[in-house]
């Protein structure tokens, strides 16, 4: 579960939906059944719990309830992992148009049984696209930097649709289409 306070004190949270084969093994986590978008000073925001940013339909889900901002708090005890995280939340801002803020555990957690060394770096993702870095990346930890930090100018963001050179979330229901939704064996001929 990843828990949101606001500075008024409310609080809202949402429960992990894709659990890891380490997650199943060990019993200690259940999988939420509920999806969530939460609005807080004028902005929609999405939270996807690690392992779910690798899955784009319930992301997807939550931009078309109205998120701007996924929020993505990861756990990753390997580069892989770390990396597998990181390509999700790539792909998500991608996908949807979206700002996509990554927070990771790193360095050792002695008092955790389960993973005593974390890694990953935290950053903060907007589509690539004309008026954002090409790399996608707004900003980003390295070594010994422990904050990434980012100003998200969410009107600036809107008005940048109509300059776009993509338009991948408005493109989306494209690819449900019967012909293309289910592949079929070809031969060459």
């Amino acid at each position: 579960r990843s828990d949101w306070f606001t500075p008024e004190g409310l609080h809202g949270w949402q429960d992990k939906l894709q659990l890891t084969g380490f997650e199943k093994a060990t019993g200690l986590i259940e999988p939420g059944d509920e999806l969530k978008v939460f609005e807080f000073d004028g902005i929609r925001a999405a939270i996807a719990i690690c392992y779910d940013s690798e899955f784009p339909l319930p992301v997807r889900a939550q931009y078309e309830a109205g998120a701007r901002l996924l929020i993505v708090p990861s756990c990753t005890d390997t580069a892989a992992g770390a990396m597998r995280v990181r390509v999700g939340c790539l792909a998500r801002a991608l996908e949807n148009r979206v700002f996509v803020a990554q927070s990771v555990t790193a360095g050792e957690a002695l008092w955790s049984p389960a993973l005593d060394i974390n890694t990953g770096e935290a950053a903060v993702f907007a589509p690539m696209d004309v008026g954002f870095p090409a790399d996608g990346v707004l900003a980003q930890t390295q070594g010994e930097t422990v904050w990434a930090l980012a100003e998200l100018d969410f009107a600036a963001f809107e008005a940048s649709r109509a300059q776009a050179q993509v338009a991948n979330d408005c493109d989306w229901p494209a690819q449900l289409a019967a012909d293309v939704a289910r592949a079929k064996l070809a031969a060459f001929g």
